[in-house]
């Protein structure tokens, strides 16, 4: 029993410097490690008037600093990054202000809302021609990001109208302005028709010609027309539009 006593000895040794180690090696709290006491002292001193919790708590290898994931459990535009140093156990870095109020956040969810939405009806059967790697994005600048409200209420739909971005690529027989603008004007219709609005679409036609020697395919041709605005789809000079846009 003497000689078991002093051989665990060691391993208990080992198992306590192990644990006490494990946040450093992790990032993971661990008995409330001083990464998670940090960040608890810090929202009680500068958001004590908001619905805040600590989540994941993540070790920074090149930073050698400790990024805490702060949420809001009521609020959905609310999550930031206090960022505390491993050294100092001081918040070095707090991303409230940029990411909460400066409107990153609620642009965030505005763009996957939107491309949700441009995605279902990418996807409709109804649409009115096949296409492969088509979406849509929500593009705000830093302007319309600025003036966002978080948790605020906003039509996608109609956001779309000036930060809207289509790209779609579309297989077809023949490479030209003419086929494209009849593309671009079916889809302006159809998305209309769904009172979806988008500001600027790239229309990519591509083809695979079959070789009339050894009745193979060929390599992927290309017609790229970049750019083109919404305003810019109606019938009237259409294909003199769509020519100036193609990228050479």
């Amino acid at each position: 029993m003497k000689y078991a006593k002093y051989t665990l000895l060691p391993i208990l040794i080992a198992l306590i410097f192990l644990l006490l180690a494990l946040p450093d090696l992790t990032g993971k709290p661990l008995f409330r490690s001083p990464a998670y006491n940090t960040a608890e002292a810090y929202l009680a001193e500068h958001y004590a008037d908001l619905d805040l919790a600590i989540g994941d708590i993540s070790w920074n290898d090149h930073g050698g600093d400790y990024h805490v994931n702060i949420y809001s459990p009521s609020s959905p535009d609310t999550n930031f990054t206090l960022v505390v140093g491993s050294r100092s156990k001081a918040v070095e870095q707090d991303t409230y202000a940029q990411d909460v109020l400066g409107g990153e956040n609620t642009a965030d969810r505005l763009y996957w809302e939107y491309r949700t939405l441009a995605d279902s009806l990418l996807e409709d059967p109804a649409f009115p021609f096949d296409h492969n790697s088509s979406y849509g994005l929500l593009l705000l600048d830093e302007e319309n990001t600025a003036n966002l409200v978080p948790d605020g209420t906003y039509d996608v739909r109609e956001l779309g109208a000036k930060a809207g971005f289509l790209e779609l690529h579309v297989q077809t027989e023949y490479l030209t302005a003419e086929c494209a603008a009849q593309l671009l004007l079916a889809l302006k219709n159809h998305m209309d028709a769904q009172n979806f609005s988008f500001c600027s679409v790239d229309l990519i036609l591509w083809t695979r010609p079959i070789d009339p020697n050894s009745g193979t395919l060929g390599n992927a041709e290309e017609l790229n027309v970049s750019g083109f605005l919404y305003a810019d789809i109606y019938a009237e000079g259409l294909e003199e539009r769509v020519q100036a846009h193609i990228k050479p």
